[in-house]
């Protein structure tokens, strides 16, 4: 992965990051690093670089709007 895509992904999610719902023992940057993780990877599957849309996909993915009740059943 190329270090601009790595940058991109990173600065997308943490952009996003004050909206993350976390649960106690979650950590805000743990949370950013898995979402630009995911959001890599799914960019990369499409040969591309990371997108917006990448991110938006993780986070809801991993459950972080937090607008789910569900969440907290899964989440430690």
């Amino acid at each position: 992965m190329a270090e601009l895509e790595v940058h991109a992904a990173m600065t997308i999610a943490t952009r996003r990051a004050d909206g993350f719902v976390l649960v106690p023992g979650e950590h805000r940057e743990d949370a950013v690093a898995v979402v630009a993780e995911i959001a890599m990877k799914r960019a990369a599957s499409f040969g591309r670089a990371p997108t917006v849309g990448d991110v938006e996909l993780a986070i809801g993915y991993l459950g972080l709007e937090g607008d789910a009740p569900e969440v907290l059943t899964w989440r430690p």
